[in-house]
C-alpha cells in the first residue's frame, strides 16, 4: 500500500513513476555551464486530499499570491521612504530609492503574471486532467530539490511523457542534449 509522500496518508490515490535528474551548476572562468546526468527511477504517491488542496490554491490563489508578493512591496515600499527622504539630496540616494520602486513593481508583476499563468492553464484542462497536474505539482514539491551541491528535477513517466520526442524532452524538462537522448531511451526502456 502506498504512502502520500506530502501528508503520509495510507492508499494514496495518485501513483507516479519518475526519473530523477541531478544538475551541477558549474562556474569557471569561461562562465557558467550545467553538467547533468540521470538517477534513478523513483516511485511516489500522492493523496486525493493533497491533490485537492493544491488545485484550490492553483485555482484561486490569494493567499499563495499575497505571500508571493511581500517581499517586492516590501522593497517597494523601502523604495518610494528612501526617494522621499533624499529629495532634493544625495544623488546615490535618490537612485537607490528609484530601483526599489522598478524592483519592487517588476517584481510584483512578474508574481502576478505567473501564478496568472498557472491558473488560467489549470482551468482550461479538463477535471480529471487538472486534478492529475496538481497531484503531480504537489508531489514535485515535497520531493528534495537538492542532493548535495546538485539541484534535482523529475520528469514523470506518464502518457504525456512517453509522446514526447528527444526535443520535446529537452525543452520541457531543461535537460541537456545528450542527456534529453539518455532520458528518453530509459523510460522507454531502451536502456
Amino acid at each position: 500500500m502506498s504512502r502520500c509522500v506530502k501528508c503520509g496518508a495510507d492508499a494514496a490515490k495518485y501513483d507516479f513513476r519518475m526519473l530523477e535528474v541531478q544538475t551541477l551548476p558549474v562556474r569557471d572562468l569561461t562562465g557558467e555551464h550545467r553538467v547533468q546526468a540521470l538517477g534513478n527511477f523513483r516511485h511516489e504517491s500522492i493523496c486525493r486530499d493533497c491533490a485537492q488542496r493544491r488545485l484550490e490554491q492553483i485555482l484561486h490563489p490569494g493567499a499563495v499570491l499575497r505571500k508571493k508578493l511581500l517581499p517586492f512591496a516590501v522593497v517597494l515600499m523601502i523604495g518610494i521612504a528612501v526617494l522621499a527622504i533624499c529629495w532634493g539630496g544625495a544623488t546615490a540616494l535618490l537612485v537607490m530609492g528609484g530601483a526599489g520602486i522598478i524592483c519592487g513593481l517588476l517584481g510584483m508583476a512578474s508574481a502576478v503574471q505567473t501564478v496568472g499563468k498557472q491558473k488560467n492553464e489549470f482551468a482550461a484542462l479538463p477535471p480529471q486532467e487538472r486534478e492529475y497536474r496538481a497531484a503531480w505539482d504537489c508531489l514535485v514539491d515535497a520531493l528534495p530539490k537538492k542532493d548535495g551541491d546538485n539541484n534535482l528535477t523529475y520528469i514523470p513517466v506518464d502518457s504525456r511523457t512517453l509522446a514526447m520526442k528527444n526535443g520535446d524532452l529537452m525543452i520541457a524538462y531543461d535537460l541537456l542534449p545528450a542527456i534529453a537522448i539518455k532520458a528518453w531511451n530509459m523510460i522507454h526502456g531502451k536502456e
